[in-house]
């Protein structure tokens, strides 16, 4: 089905808010999963707000929160999200992050105790938008195995980097650093799609195309060993240094209902000006995205190659033509809203 984003977006808003999620809180987490689903990314999206409903129903997510920041140094905080909803804290966070990168340079906020916390791309964006370049990192639930072991050890542990453009179409860098997002898998699972060979093994450590046995198997990390440093870089930024919870100690929030998801996150901001000036930033950065697409017009394709501007054209089809919302993630809102006494969209 087809949705204009500010009625879809007020609707799930208005779920969250029945759902008892506080009204503030609820915005955000309605704002940040349209957000993905406007940039064709619907494994982050409103799919996700049943998931989260149920844990928030649990006592496992908390709203509001109340997070609590402390400054450790001058351009250095730390959130502690009293497990609230990921979005809300990863906003939090990254315009913390964007406020103290004003004063010095850069800012760097570490958070722990938070949950989930969606496209890792909205948070950097938040930073382009004001013409910061931002970073994000975030543990996750283990699902990652490295070739030696059928154990996962790691989770799909995101990397993502936002670089403000002067058209207002950020670069955005967004990506697992395991073969395939978790998420991906388990909506291909609910699909009955095959996976691409190369990114999962089942329980019994046999490579497997069944998305279904993938879900109750393993994910390879991406490239490999490389894949698996990156991961561990990332659980170090975002997990051990924050104090979340790290490794086998963070909780899937699909499959454990006796404690809440832990993980943590980790963003930055730079202020362009501090290394070198905007104008020149902005000149630079052009020339940049001009030898990515040089290399592509010789081919004889006007296709970009640009990070995030299959997203951009995506939100820009999106907001002209209407959201489109697929069958089985309709059905759940729709059995959600039953169960919460709400309207419906149609």
């Amino acid at each position: 089905m087809k949705f204009q984003r500010e009625t879809f977006q007020t609707w799930i808003e208005s779920l969250a808010c029945h759902a008892g999620v506080d009204p503030k809180e609820a915005a955000v987490l309605a704002k940040v999963l349209v957000w993905s689903d406007m940039i064709s990314r619907p494994e982050q999206g409103v799919w996700r707000l049943p998931t989260y409903l149920k844990r928030f129903k649990h006592g496992l997510i908390r709203s509001p929160c109340h997070a609590y920041t402390a400054t450790r140094r001058k351009a250095v905080s730390l959130v502690d999200g009293r497990n609230g909803f990921g979005q809300v804290i990863g906003q939090l966070a990254m315009r913390r992050a964007i406020r103290l990168a004003t004063d010095f340079g850069v800012g760097v906020v570490g958070v722990k105790r938070s949950n989930h916390f969606g496209p890792a791309a909205y948070y950097v964006n938040l930073a382009a938008e004001k013409g910061y370049l931002g970073l994000a990192f975030s543990n996750a639930a283990p699902r990652v195995a490295p070739a030696v072991s059928k154990v996962p050890l790691l989770g799909t542990n995101p990397i993502a980097l936002g670089a403000p453009r002067l058209s207002g179409r950020a670069i955005l860098v967004d990506l697992s650093t395991s073969a395939s997002a978790g998420s991906k898998v388990r909506r291909a699972a609910e699909k009955g799609e095959a996976l691409s060979s190369g990114i999962a093994r089942d329980a019994d450590g046999r490579a497997v195309k069944d998305a279904r046995a993938a879900v109750s198997g393993v994910l390879e990390p991406m490239g490999g060993s490389r894949g698996f440093a990156l991961s561990i870089m990332v659980e170090i930024l975002s997990g051990v240094i924050t104090g979340a919870a790290i490794s086998h100690e963070v909780a899937s929030i699909y499959e454990n209902f006796s404690r809440p998801n832990g993980v943590g996150h980790t963003f930055v901001a730079l202020d362009i000006d501090a290394f070198i000036s905007r104008r020149t930033y902005f000149k630079r950065i052009e020339a940049l995205v001009g030898f990515m697409q040089s290399t592509v017009h010789t081919s004889g394709t006007d296709e970009s190659i640009v990070p995030g501007d299959r997203r951009w054209l995506a939100y820009e089809k999106h907001t002209a033509e209407g959201l489109h919302v697929d069958d089985r993630t309709c059905d759940a809102l729709r059995t959600t809203a039953r169960e919460l006494g709400a309207n419906t969209l149609w």
